[in-house]
């Protein structure tokens, strides 16, 4: 290391616990300080998103001699391939189109409530969580509704590639996945709202993206709605239930709603970790961290001090996510859709006649380092 100081990204604090640690059994910084993530997570000069790419499947479209780069995929790329990556998701996840699958929201939360309701149970997860996610999903995609049992078997596979111990059939299903999605692109349906798939088939054509990448941006959105959004309803309930005690959890206001998922995001985030990895030699809140070391980022441990809330803040205050969804250029596209469907969710679980209870005891957690929330989580009503 050179004995010049290196340059500071965030000053160190006085009087505070470390905020990045030096893990020298696992060779690697362990950043837990919120001005400290940020700073790494908006600092694509000097950090780099390519070690997220280590333990991902190969990726290839039918014909390609050689897999998709992990330098060219929307998780592991970094200036100038990421942003162009970027950009081709943003009409899917605008404010305009989230609002439009709204309505597909709504619409599979009272199909799928048509049958648990009268049961007088459900697991909140696996009975309304995933076919809500799946049916917007499949919206989203631009596919015809018939095919929302392609789009659930997929996005159960792309769950299974965010666990950190993988089944061995996974590899084979992936592929096959994959191989049904480029079935799926040849044969798009012709809309009056193009959807995603659509969108990248038609930036492929223009010469934007290669055939690869087509595929790796449809399975990265699918990676990141199969679980975040029921791992955020099912921490928000869970809060819910804790603070009513024995009770039903108290019916909520529509601003008391976003108040509850918010706290659930800065307290209990749906991803807890990410990493990356120093591009030159960097000192962050005063520990040197030498080039090429992996940092590896706490985003779970953040929320206490992330965005302080004021009590004379009104309804027009800036939303307190903390670093939920992550920050700068890799900030996750699909926050604003997995709102929505949380509070979709969880304002018809309310609306729903009679009252209900979590059941706290037989709450399933996920079991995940990276991720935090229930697997499952049974309601009565």
């Amino acid at each position: 290391m050179s004995s010049a100081p290196a340059k500071s990204a965030v000053p160190p604090e006085v009087s505070e616990p470390p905020r990045v640690l030096h893990d020298e059994a696992h060779g690697i910084y362990v950043v837990s300080g919120a001005r400290e993530v940020e700073a790494v997570l908006r600092d694509d000069s000097r950090f780099s998103a390519g070690t997220l790419g280590v333990d991902s499947f190969e990726l290839r479209a039918p014909g390609d001699a050689a897999p998709l780069a992990a330098r060219d995929t929307l998780l592991a790329s970094d200036a100038p391939v990421h942003p162009h990556l970027r950009r081709q998701l943003g009409a899917a996840f605008s404010a305009r189109n989230v609002a439009r699958l709204e309505a597909t929201a709504r619409a599979g939360f009272d199909a799928v409530m048509a049958v648990a309701a009268p049961r007088g149970t459900c697991d909140v997860i696996d009975d309304v969580c995933v076919p809500v996610g799946v049916a917007v999903m499949t919206a989203l995609l631009g596919l015809d509704e018939a095919r929302r049992a392609d789009v659930a078997r997929w996005m159960r596979v792309c769950a299974l590639c965010n666990a950190q111990s993988r089944p061995p059939w996974l590899r084979a299903s992936f592929e096959d996945m994959t191989r049904e999605l480029s079935e799926a692109l040849a044969s798009l349906p012709v809309t009056s709202e193009p959807g995603l798939l659509a969108s990248l088939v038609a930036a492929r054509d223009r010469g934007e993206l290669q055939a690869a990448q087509v595929l790796d941006l449809a399975v990265t959105v699918m990676k990141g709605a199969a679980d975040t959004t029921c791992l955020l309803v099912g921490s928000a309930l869970l809060a819910a239930q804790r603070a009513a005690g024995e009770g039903p959890p108290a019916p909520r206001s529509a601003e008391a709603l976003t108040l509850l998922l918010e706290a659930a995001l800065r307290q209990d985030a749906p991803v807890q970790l990410t990493v990356r990895e120093a591009v030159e030699e960097v000192c962050l809140a005063g520990v040197e961290i030498p080039k090429g070391t992996r940092l590896l980022l706490r985003l779970g441990a953040t929320g206490g001090d992330a965005c302080p809330v004021s009590a004379n803040e009104g309804a027009s205050r800036t939303p307190r996510h903390g670093l939920a969804f992550g920050a700068g250029s890799h900030r996750c596209p699909g926050a604003g859709l997995a709102m929505m469907q949380a509070r979709v969710i969880l304002e018809g679980l309310w609306r729903t006649p009679g009252v209900f209870h979590v059941d706290l005891q037989a709450m399933e957690p996920h079991g995940l380092a990276a991720l935090r929330g229930p697997r499952h989580l049974p309601l009565r009503w």
